[in-house]
């Protein structure tokens, strides 16, 4: 966390994740922004129409495809060879997609599309093109450890991991019906220059980060006002965009390995006494205010967090009373 403790590997909104992360890494960036989708009948579609307002408005802030490596940290931005592996995971996580919602059948007609898109004349084999979940776990999984990114957070709103057969219950704390910038409202242009302003963006992305904040020789009180003073701070940027805002729920999974290990003196362990009262809180829900901001610390049933396996996972999602199990 200390190394890149402002990076996130994103699997979901891409718009989300520049106005909370300083450098952020598209881990599936083909399904949302490449200009390919796969029709209803396996054919790959190219959405360039004007209606495709996502993929305009991305050559618009960037131009070439390549400059999205300036989104990047700037060591892995000049190494070729994770931009390749990059793309290899978001390639393979395409196809899984691809294969889990559309079907065996679909997939293969999809498979054969693709290769004459891309011109090539060998038969494609869909066997090799498309992963299990399990696959993909690995593969995130060497992706991680060959470029020392363990502890990164993993930001996944709005993604699914469509049939993977476990989903197995994840620590969560969730701030409940925080205002958040509405990025349906607002353009790839417009954030990337409302990101120039590095003051107010960091109170955006201080806000988010205390999930996972050391705390170590602090006490309740004292992660009480340091929590409270970042909402306060995300807030009045919020507030300082001028852009329209939503109520969505800000979750952070942190996995039982981490909360016992790196993050025992973490903002969890210290709200709820200690690492094993927290670890019934979580059990039992329970529910925290701080000041104006709610805090709901309960288990969730994640698809996301057996690929990402130790990383702490962070979404956003629409609000809600209570947390779904």
């Amino acid at each position: 966390m200390q190394t890149y403790h402002n990076t996130a590997l994103v699997f979901g909104s891409l718009k989300d994740a520049l106005l909370n992360y300083e450098h952020v890494i598209p881990m599936n960036f083909t399904g949302q922004f490449m200009g390919l989708r796969p029709g209803t009948t396996g054919s790959i579609d190219k959405f360039k129409d004007p209606g495709m307002k996502d993929y305009h408005e991305l050559g618009d802030a960037f131009g070439e495809p390549d400059q999205l490596l300036s989104l990047y940290p700037p060591s892995l931005a000049a190494d070729p060879v994770f931009k390749v592996a990059v793309n290899m995971f978001d390639g393979f996580l395409f196809s899984y997609m691809v294969k889990t919602t559309l079907g065996e059948e679909v997939f293969d007609s999809y498979i054969k599309n693709l290769s004459r898109v891309v011109g090539s004349n060998a038969p494609a084999n869909s066997d090799q093109l498309c992963p299990t979940a399990g696959g993909l776990q690995r593969l995130f999984g060497k992706l991680i450890a060959d470029f020392k990114l363990s502890g990164v957070p993993v930001d996944c709103s709005g993604f699914s991991l469509a049939g993977s057969v476990e989903n197995p219950l994840t620590n969560a704390i969730t701030a409940l019906q925080v205002p958040v910038i509405d990025t349906e409202k607002i353009s790839f242009p417009q954030i990337m220059e409302f990101r120039r302003d590095g003051t107010t963006m960091k109170k955006m992305r201080n806000f988010r980060l205390f999930a996972y904040q050391q705390y170590a020789g602090k006490d309740k009180a004292f992660v009480e006002d340091d929590i409270q003073k970042r909402y306060d701070d995300y807030m009045e940027a919020v507030r300082a965009s001028g852009f329209e805002t939503t109520t969505k729920m800000l979750t952070s999974l942190i996995s039982s390995k981490l909360l016992m290990g790196s993050l025992a003196t973490s903002a969890a362990a210290l709200l709820l006494g200690n690492t094993q009262l927290a670890f019934g809180a979580f059990g039992s829900g329970a529910l925290l205010e701080i000041g104006k901001l709610s805090l709901q610390f309960a288990q969730q049933k994640q698809a996301i967090a057996a690929i990402c396996r130790d990383n702490p996972v962070s979404y956003i999602a629409e609000a809600k009373d209570k947390l779904e199990g």
